[in-house]
């Protein structure tokens, strides 16, 4: 006769960590374990009450963990975490909490002369570190929702392609033709919820920017998450380019 699921089975189902995000590595059979400090206290697993979520489990350790926005914490990391993620030597010593990292970037972020300066630094922030830049945006939503989209948004797109760093969302094009199922099936999440597509044809009444677009639906998806309460990895943004008359 089968169990049923454990309490810490139950436990690990349900488990969210407010403010910021561990990872587990489920790399071969290898079970998830939590960590604080430098030992292992599964029995320190308290559910977030009303909760129904489903931690995120990670298979990538090393560098892979601190690639990934959806999993870096940058110094946050504690050395338990440090040594079973792989992780040891490859961010600086200090720990730092999530609320000095919040703190720290907004003192920078009020500091820098202008809302396109700003937005360049949040993206960055969104590109490196999601867990933290959802925090600082959901905590200032009335400060960075006209930074992160618009009116800010608008000089961003016009701009798109000299400012850019990392792609995010999917970039569709005649090129593609017979090949869509394929380029769908890139995109490493598959739980997703919510997609915003745009043509980059008409941009806050910018005229057609092409491929520059792409900026409008990764902002409002930015919106989305901090306000809806969204999960930043079932957001998709898309760009359906079918080219542009805009010689700029």
């Amino acid at each position: 006769q089968m169990q049923g699921p454990s309490r810490h089975q139950h436990a690990l189902r349900s488990w969210v960590r407010a403010g910021s995000m561990r990872c587990m590595s489920t790399i071969g059979a290898r079970t998830p374990t939590f960590v604080k400090g430098d030992r292992l206290f599964p029995e320190e697993i308290k559910p977030w009450k009303g909760s129904g979520s489903v931690p995120i489990r990670v298979r990538p350790t090393g560098i892979g963990i601190l690639q990934d926005p959806l999993t870096n914490k940058g110094t946050c990391f504690s050395q338990g975490e440090r040594d079973r993620l792989g992780i040891r030597g490859m961010v600086p010593p200090r720990i730092m909490s999530f609320e000095i990292q919040q703190k720290k970037i907004l003192e920078h972020v009020r500091k820098l002369p202008t809302n396109m300066e700003r937005h360049l630094y949040l993206t960055t922030l969104h590109d490196n570190n999601e867990t933290l830049f959802f925090r600082v945006l959901l905590d200032n939503i009335e400060e960075f929702a006209p930074i992160v989209y618009t009116p800010t948004v608008g000089d961003v797109c016009q701009e798109f392609g000299y400012r850019f760093r990392r792609p995010r969302g999917m970039y569709l094009s005649s090129e593609d033709k017979g090949h869509m199922y394929a380029a769908l099936s890139n995109w490493p999440a598959s739980d997703v919820h919510v997609i915003v597509v745009t043509d980059g044809s008409r941009i806050l009444g910018l005229g057609d920017l092409g491929a520059y677009g792409m900026g409008i639906p990764i902002g409002k998806l930015a919106l989305y998450c901090a306000a809806g309460g969204i999960a930043p990895h079932r957001v998709l943004p898309v760009l359906l380019d079918a080219g542009t008359d805009n010689p700029h």
